[in-house]
């Protein structure tokens, strides 16, 4: 009886939004850490998911698949 909730972590790359497993597995522990702290209840709640740039896309999704989306983050330099 209780409904299951998919999520789904892409970064848009070369004007394509991709999954890219590294960062998605990254993502959910962020996610994980942030309900955790954030106490969250409800599944409307999630939206408020907000770490290293991802935002919830609603027209991606449906209301049992969330898909967060973040730009291609800069490279990081190496002094």
């Amino acid at each position: 009886g209780v409904p299951i909730v998919s999520v789904k972590f892409l970064q848009r790359d070369g004007g394509q939004d991709k999954f890219i497993s590294f960062f998605a597995k990254r993502a959910r522990g962020l996610m994980a850490r942030w309900m955790s702290t954030s106490r969250v209840k409800r599944v409307k709640d999630l939206a408020g998911f907000d770490l290293e740039g991802y935002r919830l896309d609603t027209k991606a999704g449906s209301e049992f698949e969330l898909v967060f989306k973040r730009p291609k983050p800069a490279a990081k330099r190496v002094s």
